[in-house]
């Protein structure tokens, strides 16, 4: 459908006027008009979009045109029929928020900074000269495709239900790409990466992996020199009986790390999760199970290290041609060799587990430049809004005309909820330039509705201040509302009780919300579960799965987030985000896989940091924290992480503390731990900081008394 392109309005306080680029014949300079808003600046990935010359739906077949001479293109909505499209270095196509179906896509062999977001399509990497440093982000429905291509540093995020075909079995290479976000339903195999020895592949890391029903087997990996999943769901693989293998399939490769698997195969066709054949093989925070498909294999002369693993567990098929050190959750003994150590490990492969722990020092991940968040009605908003007109009718006439209300610049005073039911939406012109801003504080400024499964909404590109909350989703009657796949983007909620309001309806599954931060709210992202739920399947049970916030910021809130689930939620993210000054970062409850990556925890003052479900933290930063503990939990995986605040990891009062900590600092000590592992991490002060420490019932027993040399090792460029 074609977008609306709105008329100046005199009740609106200050709306600057635009003209854009509607033909590639017509290069007129875009006009200006100051306005309320005018000077404030979007955050730099909108800049980047805004700036990029806006290609008329009706000229959908000149976008190779329109590519070649502004570099930079942004699409109305609608979809973009035409010839096949090539993109060189430098330019950028950038979809419409709700996602695109544009012509198949080649980046040309030697391109450096391409970038694709929001659409629907095919995109193959071109064989030859190195492919760098791109971003290809927001896809739906697109197979990504490499024939000995060469792709180094390049981030794919938000791969919504994309398939990866990468062979460079023959040439090319495929290094430190990242993936974060990667959700795969239905065909299989829904990942290959072939690699050659000639020109080595390694350095690869996905974060938060979907893997839905396939066919037959998920995975198949060859000849890689590394390769690190950390935050994985898989379920019900082999589905249609098509595949006698397991989940993944693992041959000739080097160092792997497996790390947060959860779900299991409830299909009718039983396989094992995974055949591995590596030199190392790093399994850590494992329950993904088969569910009666057997053990997952090793291969011979793989060295296994495996912390916490609740599934049926791997068999050796020569047991005596590596190493095999394990600590299961679900028991307080650490095992070598199927033999239980009770004190130092010696012998003849103590020099070999010394030296996979301490690994070899890369690259962390940078961590978010987090710059300030707009905020373009400034400190006395509140008197800003007295006696203004409400603009909430002529908002809910064009969603309810055209689905999508794409509004210019300028604030929007409303006295009513904007009501979005499914594939509605409203986009602005920048979380600086478009704000919604409630007349009054008691009612919610948006609500989403609706009655069937796979609805989704759209928000992008505005600031939301005041209101009881930002942005409500409710049932709108006696259904099972689930809600999925919206487009949440580039939004601040500013000065509500709620920011996100999740209100008692069946689930919200498998979203992604990017660049969408709270600043001064009650709660920022609030899971309202119905006090009376119990068990089972119910309209108002509210469940939340499969849900990944990245770079965004939760400021000065009482509570960050608030997700104390019911039935349990299930493979929930956060990737480069930021808790500052806030009471509580983030209360949990009943979580399976949940896990912060790369995130920044400052200036948090409560009782505790986060709490108090099972959580896992990878490469994680505390500091300037004046709470009286990190946590309030009984299970924590952490790796790579630096707490810097003399504050204990674990309060004195729950019982039966469990901890794997994992090449980690830790200023203020563990507090109360009762069984744990302590791998070539520091703990407190003093010299003496041993590389394996177990500890069971608040007894430490060294088992490698090495130093430690703690730096991360998963989040890293190799």
């Amino acid at each position: 459908m074609k977008c609306f392109k709105f008329l100046f309005l005199l009740c609106v306080v200050s709306v600057s006027a635009q003209s854009y680029h509607y033909a590639l014949d017509e290069k007129s300079v875009p006009d200006s008009q100051d306005s309320e808003v005018s000077e404030a600046e979007n955050l730099p990935e909108e800049k980047l979009y805004f700036d990029s010359y806006l290609l008329p739906l009706e000229d959908a077949y000149k976008l190779q045109e329109a590519l070649d001479t502004y570099g930079a293109v942004r699409l109305e909505e609608g979809n973009y029929p035409g010839p096949k499209i090539v993109l060189k270095s430098g330019q950028r196509l950038y979809g419409h928020p709700t996602k695109n179906k544009v012509p198949s896509i080649t980046i040309k062999a030697g391109s450096k900074d391409v970038w694709v977001l929001n659409v629907n399509s095919n995109i193959t990497f071109e064989a030859g000269a190195e492919i760098s440093n791109c971003t290809i982000k927001n896809l739906l429905f697109t197979t990504l495709e490499c024939k000995d291509c060469s792709l180094s540093d390049n981030v794919f995020i938000n791969l919504d239900r994309c398939m990866l075909n990468w062979d460079c079995g023959n040439a090319g290479y495929f290094r430190n790409n990242k993936f974060i976000k990667h959700w795969i339903h239905g065909r299989w195999p829904q990942i290959v990466m072939k690699g050659n020895s000639i020109t080595p592949s390694y350095g690869n890391v996905s974060v938060w992996l979907n893997l839905l029903t396939p066919g037959g087997h998920s995975a198949e990996f060859e000849n890689l020199k590394s390769l690190t999943w950390v935050g994985v769901d898989a379920e019900s693989w082999n589905y249609d009986g098509e595949s006698d293998k397991p989940l993944l399939n693992m041959k000739k490769m080097g160092e792997v790390s497996l790390v947060g698997m959860t779900g299991g195969n409830n299909g009718p066709h039983k396989t094992p999760v995974f055949d591995v054949e590596a030199e190392i093989l790093n399994i850590q925070k494992q329950s993904l199970t088969s569910k009666g498909g057997g053990a997952s294999v090793v291969q011979p002369n793989t060295d296994v290290f495996s912390l916490s693993d609740d599934s049926e567990g791997y068999k050796l098929v020569n047991p005596q041609s590596g190493t095999n050190l394990a600590m299961f959750s679900n028991s307080a003994d650490v095992y070598l060799d199927k033999s239980p150590v009770v004190s130092k490990i010696t012998g003849g492969n103590l020099e070999k587990i010394k030296a996979n722990i301490i690994g070899s020092q890369s690259k962390p991940w940078s961590r978010g430049e987090f710059g300030n968040l707009p905020d373009p009605m400034g400190g006395e908003w509140g008197g800003k809004r007295k006696n203004q007109l409400d603009q909430s009718e002529y908002i809910q006439n064009l969603v309810d005309s055209g689905n999508i209300a794409e509004l210019d610049e300028g604030v929007y005073y409303i006295g009513s909820s904007i009501v979005l039911r499914d594939g509605q939406g409203i986009v602005g012109k920048g979380t600086a330039k478009t704000v919604l801003v409630g007349l009054t504080d008691d009612f919610p400024l948006i609500i989403g509705e609706g009655a069937s499964s796979a609805v989704d909404f759209t928000l992008a590109n505005m600031t939301l201040q005041g209101g009881r909350s930002g942005f409500r989703i409710r049932s709108d009657g006696d259904s099972f509302l689930q809600v999925t796949s919206c487009n949440l983007k580039f939004l601040v909620f500013r000065d509500q009780q709620y920011g996100i309001h999740l209100d008692k309806f069946y689930g919200f599954d498998n979203n992604f919300i990017d660049h969408v931060s709270f600043v001064k709210c009650g709660v920022g992202f609030y899971q309202e579960v119905d006090p009376s739920y119990v068990s089972g399947q119910t309209k108002s049970m509210m469940y939340v799965d499969k849900l990944v916030f990245y770079e965004s910021q939760f400021i000065n809130c009482d509570i960050g987030v608030s997700m104390m689930a019911g039935r349990a939620d299930n493979l929930i993210a956060w990737v480069n985000c930021k808790f500052d000054g806030n009471r509580i970062a983030a209360d949990l409850k009943y979580h399976i896989g949940s896990f912060f990556a790369n995130c920044d925890f400052i200036n948090n003052s409560g009782e505790y940091i986060i709490g108090e479900s099972t959580i896992s933290i990878y490469s994680g930063l505390f500091k300037n924290n004046k709470s009286n503990t990190i946590f309030k939990s009984r299970d924590v995986y952490m790796e790579g992480t630096v707490v810097s605040d003399n504050i204990p990891l674990f309060a004195n009062d729950i019982k039966s503390r469990n901890a794997f900590i994992v090449n980690s600092s830790l200023s203020g000590g563990l507090g109360r731990l009762d069984y744990g592992l302590l791998v070539n991490s520091v703990i407190g002060s003093g010299n003496s900081h041993p590389l394996l420490i177990k500890v069971n019932e608040k007894a430490q027993t060294v088992l490698i008394d090495s130093q430690s040399h703690p730096y991360p090792q998963l989040l890293v460029r190799h």
